[in-house]
């Protein structure tokens, strides 16, 4: 193994140590349930929610006894209304957020596309060095005819 590939395959597994301690140690926070969907609606209905974010798909929340809850659904039309009328009705607290994406994912998703050409040129400026042409146009003909 030559020594450049075995400097890119530390390189690499260092990356990889890093990313799984960040996804490890990197969420950390309030202990919630998860709840189905539909019985966050039918809560919500009830009045039996405090508050709720919207994020995306993502649904967190306080019930009116004070535990906090999580659950994935689809924000529809009906369920936006289900939202106002909780807050008309029962004074529901509602905030609707935009769907965040992390920055290490965007930096990559924006720059691996150039570093993979990048990387491509270099292992073919490598390989093409290695490459030399005859010096006399004899040799040159020679080389070719064989």
């Amino acid at each position: 193994m030559k020594q450049y590939q075995k400097t890119l395959l530390i390189w690499l597994v260092f990356g990889l140590f890093i990313v799984t301690v960040w996804s490890l140690f990197g969420r950390t926070g309030v202990q919630r349930s998860e709840k189905p969907f539909s019985e966050v609606i039918a809560a919500l209905n009830e009045g039996q929610i405090k508050n709720v974010t919207v994020t995306g798909n993502e649904f967190d929340g306080e019930f009116s006894n004070g535990a906090k809850f999580h659950s994935t659904g689809v924000m529809a039309d009906s369920v936006l209304t289900s939202l106002t009328k909780a807050n008309k009705d029962f004074k529901t607290e509602y905030v609707i957020r935009r769907e965040e994406v992390g920055t290490f994912w965007m930096v990559l998703a924006q720059w691996l596309p150039m570093l993979l050409i990048i990387g491509l040129f270099v292992y073919f400026m490598r390989q093409s060095s290695n490459f030399s042409w005859p010096k006399y146009p004899s040799q040159r003909l020679l080389t070719y005819l064989e």
